[in-house]
């Protein structure tokens, strides 16, 4: 969701610009920029509270000490939340609401009358603002002055060749029927342990406490993308339906209107791009130069950028596998599994053990890999659980961004970068996969690209 989030944050952006505060031009600046930071803050409360299940069409409750805490001036304060509402940015419909109990009279001891004390107003951001934005822009950012050089120039040209067919139209609300055909409910889940998130916080609880909660709320005990809800079946379905309809029309709207969003990831230095938040299955829709693309992609990738790091202390049948691009099926000759369904099981565990906290760890891995958890568990308990897969991604984006896709624009190759991947035209396949393998040979780095 982060390239989705951050298209609509730049239309709000926008938005905000066009909006026609009176004054000088350093109050306008202060006026936008106190705006700015305020859509931040409730886009954030919209993500925290919705999880990836995000329904910007809800009012959500704004208290005054919030928006005070944000813009603590009264004259600007009251400006910009007259301005946001009446250019259909942030609007409410002005009213207090009152509690059935608050809006009863009462006396209170001394005898006074008590004033009911209203709920906060209700806030949301205006629908066609999110859900069928205007924006329109064509802009990179987060590049240091050697990136600016490498992708700003480069990178360009090869978005601009870019198109992708009107019959992805067609084809998204079939996708999105079969990805909701994946949802689990109730006692389908076998996870032992479910993990919530509750008003921004993530609450872990046993499989069974979660599904006594549902039944005490007349809801369903929802898996979905390895993400937990508890809600109405038939209403969760709805809106993730409609959800994910909107993002993936709102994406390939923005491919086919050659509307460029580019960024250098700040914290894991990856390349974040319209290309890297479409769904995998529309790249048959995507041409680069009127021709579709093939992709030059590493087998089991994170884990072989793991392998390769010479100071983190791992087994050699971790290091082997990774390297030779057969770690799942070790796994699961391990574990005994099988089939499709055992690889995903493989691949599940060790994305836990990558992204996951260290009380997630699955403790099968221990027996297969004891040196390796240790490190991981380590690492984690001493820079934070995130610090461990940031530190892969950089690795990545190190040599994936800075390196190879450099020498691949340089040699005038297009390319479409996806992460640590290499989208080209089937002409262009052999010539990049050596140029690929070259710097690889020259940095020692060794993993398995996955075949043709």
């Amino acid at each position: 969701m982060y390239n989705y989030n951050h298209l609509l944050m730049t239309s709000l952006n926008q938005k905000i610009e066009q909006i026609p505060f009176l004054g000088s031009a350093k109050n306008i600046a202060t006026l936008k920029s106190y705006s700015k930071i305020l859509c931040y803050e409730v886009f954030n409360i919209y993500t925290s509270t919705f999880n990836s299940a995000v329904d910007f069409t809800k009012e959500i409750p704004l208290r005054k000490s919030f928006i005070i805490k944000i813009i603590p001036t009264p004259k600007i304060r009251s400006s910009i939340m007259k301005e946001l509402n009446n250019n259909g940015i942030l609007i409410t419909d002005g009213k207090y609401i009152f509690n059935n109990n608050d809006t009863n009279k009462k006396i209170g001891g001394d005898g006074l009358e008590i004033t009911p004390k209203p709920r906060p107003k209700h806030y949301k951001f205006h629908p066609d603002l999110i859900y069928n934005s205007p924006i329109s822009f064509t802009y990179f950012e987060h590049f240091d002055s050697t990136d600016k050089k490498i992708l700003y120039q480069k990178m360009k040209p090869n978005f601009d060749m870019i198109t992708i067919s009107h019959g992805v139209y067609n084809f998204i609300p079939k996708m999105v029927e079969e990805k909701l055909s994946n949802i689990l409910i109730g006692d389908e889940i076998t996870d032992p342990t479910v993990t919530i998130l509750i008003d921004g916080k993530e609450i872990p609880a046993s499989r069974d406490y979660w599904l006594n909660e549902a039944v005490r709320h007349n809801k369903a005990l929802i898996k979905f993308n390895d993400n937990f809800y508890i809600d109405s079946v038939k209403s969760f379905i709805d809106r993730k339906r409609t959800d994910l309809i909107i993002l993936h029309t709102y994406n390939v709207r923005k491919i086919q209107n050659k509307e460029w969003y580019c960024s250098r990831n700040k914290t894991n230095k990856r390349l974040d791009h319209n290309l890297t938040c479409i769904a995998s299955e529309l790249f048959e829709y995507v041409s680069l130069k009127g021709v579709k693309t093939v992709e030059i992609d590493l087998v089991n990738s994170q884990f072989a950028f793991l392998s390769n790091i010479s100071n983190f202390p791992m087994d050699d049948n971790f290091i082997k596998a990774a390297q030779e691009g057969y770690l799942y099926e070790l796994i699961m000759e391990e574990l005994g599994l099988e089939g499709d369904e055992g690889r995903l099981a493989a691949k599940k565990y060790m994305m836990l053990a990558n992204f996951g906290r260290e009380r997630n760890h699955p403790k099968v891995l221990n027996k297969i890999f004891p040196i390796l958890m240790q490190s991981i568990t380590e690492f984690k308990q001493k820079n934070g659980y995130a610090a461990f897969s940031i530190m892969l991604q950089n690795a990545e984006s190190s040599l994936m961004i800075t390196t190879v896709l450099a020498m691949i624009c340089a040699k005038r190759i297009p390319c479409l970068s996806i992460h640590d991947s290499i989208r080209v035209r089937p002409v262009d396949y052999d010539r990049t996969l050596e140029l690929m393998q070259r710097i690889f040979d020259e940095r020692d780095f060794k993993c398995k690209i996955k075949n043709k």
